[in-house]
């Protein structure tokens, strides 16, 4: 009995499948698979399915009108799906009670862990509306414009940090790391339509959203199951 649950303890917990339910907060939302794969190292896999902004959106897009000094707030959207590959290296923890050093997280995807990911993100559409103010003879000339991107790949490359605790079957995961993306680009080109001219383009500096964008923050408060 003793010996079986040894082999339980060092040999139990080999998969996690978790949830994000932070990643809702930007409207990202999705599955992860985590899978030990050979001593200290595990897999994991991350699906997402992208529908933005149904969150906060109205501070999200004061932002993105602050950051283009835009006279109003624009409106964003933004669809599409990601993959993501990740691989951990779990750092052993020690039972400093047992005479011969147990490690508790031997082939366990448990423990303090640094991760390196792949953020692979295909948008269906994104699109961006804008309205640009101009003052000619005593009066405000209103052009209203568009930038729109149809199935655009974005590719890019990240690190992180955190700690995976597993009890029984419930798991429980902090994670905290940063991504750089191709994004959308640091400027785009809008078309515009005015009355008696026409139609005509402008590129504009896209400020915040180019950033946000590029410059993907990771936090995680994921739960799940491991077995």
């Amino acid at each position: 009995m003793a010996l079986f649950l040894s082999k339980t303890l060092i040999y139990g917990q080999k998969y996690a499948i978790m949830a994000k339910p932070l990643n809702a907060l930007e409207s990202i939302f999705g599955l992860s698979v985590e899978r030990q794969v050979y001593k200290n190292f595990s897999i994991v896999i991350s699906g997402e399915y992208i529908n933005a902004p149904r969150f906060f959106s109205e501070t999200f897009e004061n932002a993105i009108k602050d950051g283009m000094g835009l006279p109003l707030k624009p409106s964003f959207k933004l669809e599409g799906w990601g993959i993501i590959p990740e691989i951990r290296y779990y750092f052993k923890q020690i039972d400093e009670r047992e005479v011969d050093k147990i490690y508790l997280n031997e082939k366990k995807v448990m423990g303090w862990f640094l991760g390196a990911y792949m953020p692979i993100r295909h948008y269906n559409k994104v699109s961006l509306d804008v309205l640009s103010t101009q003052f000619y003879a005593n009066a405000f000339q209103n052009d209203y414009g568009t930038a729109t991107w149809n199935n655009k790949l974005s590719l890019g490359a990240g690190i992180e940090g955190g700690k995976h605790w597993v009890w029984g079957n419930f798991s429980l995961e902090i994670v905290a790391g940063f991504a750089i993306t191709t994004g959308l680009g640091r400027t785009a080109e809008f078309q515009f339509s005015r009355p008696v001219i026409g139609e005509y383009k402008v590129t504009k500096e896209l400020g915040y959203l180019g950033n946000f964008m590029q410059y993907n923050p990771r936090f995680g408060f994921n739960l799940g199951v491991a077995f």
